[in-house]
């Protein structure tokens, strides 16, 4: 696979963290049969819960729109050994933060997603470095 495909993935993760959130919002409503509206008011579910929810959906989202970022950097050709790893790292704060606050199974794959765009693209970029050798440049 090329790098392109590479940061494909990792922006298809990135999606799905970010579509996570609702819903992982909706099946836990559904399931204890409240409105949706409760699941994000304190006064409701108390304080403690509600910012766990919170930090929660903030992670989520901004591990999403990191890998969104980042995968279409290394798609387009402009993204490093870094961005490559900035993409597992936000993959593995996605998927933890599914499985501990909001997110679900669909919030796994999507830091699954991620974290293997990540190393795809970090392998696919360690071995098309330069050897060390400089290329004489070209007569002008």
């Amino acid at each position: 696979m090329g790098l392109k495909t590479n940061g494909v993935i990792g922006i298809i993760g990135g999606i799905l963290l970010i579509l996570a959130i609702p819903y992982a919002i909706v099946i836990t409503a559904t399931m204890y049969d409240v409105p949706a509206s409760d699941l994000l008011n304190p006064a409701k579910i108390g304080g403690g819960l509600f910012a766990f929810i919170v930090t929660g959906i903030a992670i989520d989202a901004i591990s999403g729109l990191i890998l969104i970022v980042v995968g279409a950097l290394i798609a387009s050709g402009r993204g490093g050994t870094s961005s490559a790893i900035c993409m597992i790292i936000f993959g593995v704060l996605g998927i933890v933060f599914s499985i501990a606050a909001i997110g679900g199974i669909v919030g796994i794959v999507g830091g699954i997603l991620g974290i293997v765009g990540g190393a795809l693209s970090r392998r696919e970029l360690q071995t098309r470095a330069p050897t060390g050798q400089e290329t004489p440049l070209a007569p002008q």
